[in-house]
């Protein structure tokens, strides 16, 4: 019998890796605004058909852009949602909205899970966070999509979408980095293979998306000094800005609040 698993959007194509892992995918087909949920799932309209049609403990995937929405899908589902579901977070939120939503649904034993992919392009890891009880029960799910090796359990919830923020940091520096390297290297009057030498003393990783931001300003909130990742995101900023592209900056929900305030 295939692992049964709820997909909710397809905003970064997770689903796509749970059908190649030949996982039993069932996926909502009437959220608005969202990319069609890839080819080979079994899709569904409304949230009772879509419940009906997985095993308990469900495991729900909510491949969604951080904002709004994710909040109105949650809202949707919550009435729907038992004591032992787990509701597996794969939006990459504002790491303060993702608390938030954890302890909402942690007042009614549903586990909240948020998993992040960060790292080096083709070996990214991915990050897990939230009670540990919800996490082994998504465990089967995760290492359907990365080599157990690469999964990693960061901690407390909302742990992972921080450590999202910070991949895009370190994304906007290793930009940084490599142009520098570049013109080193080009500069140099030698034969050489200025690719694969770039590449050796820094590994290209995925460009940022929008979390950069948040990062600048969680750093002035746990008074954090990071000298080097602002200074490669405003250079990031200011190079956008020279060439009339528009800033990508992802919406957050809600400010900066104070994890004590919150649990």
């Amino acid at each position: 019998m295939r692992l049964a698993v709820g997909l909710v959007g397809n905003a970064h194509g997770v689903g796509a890796g749970l059908v190649k892992a030949e996982l039993d995918v069932v996926s909502r087909s009437d959220l608005p605004g969202e990319p069609a949920a890839p080819a080979g799932t079994r899709a569904v309209t409304g949230e009772r058909a879509f419940f009906e049609a997985l095993e308990f403990p469900r495991c729900i995937v909510l491949d969604l852009a951080p904002g709004p929405l994710v909040d109105e899908v949650i809202e949707a589902i919550y009435p729907w949602l038992e004591p032992g579901d787990v509701v597996l977070d794969f939006t990459g939120s504002y790491w303060v909205d993702t608390l938030r939503r954890f302890r909402r649904m942690r007042h009614r034993s549903i586990y909240h899970v948020d998993v992040a992919s960060v790292g080096r392009r083709k070996e990214e890891h991915l990050l897990v966070a939230g009670d540990p009880e919800g996490v082994d029960i998504a465990m089967p799910i995760l290492g359907s999509l990365t080599p157990p090796e690469r999964l990693i359990r960061s901690g407390h919830a909302g742990t992972a979408h921080f450590g999202r923020a910070l991949g895009d940091a370190v994304a906007a520096a290793v930009t940084q980095v490599r142009g520098e390297l570049r013109q080193m290297l080009e500069a140099l009057p030698l034969e050489q293979d200025v690719a694969a030498i770039l590449n050796a003393l820094v590994p290209e990783r995925a460009p940022p998306d929008g979390r950069a931001p948040w990062v600048l300003d969680d750093a002035v909130r746990l008074e954090a000094a990071t000298p080097l990742l602002a200074q490669a995101i405003m250079l990031e900023r200011a190079e956008q800005l020279e060439q009339h592209v528009l800033p990508l900056t992802l919406p957050r929900v809600g400010p900066y609040q104070d994890p004590e305030e919150i649990l």
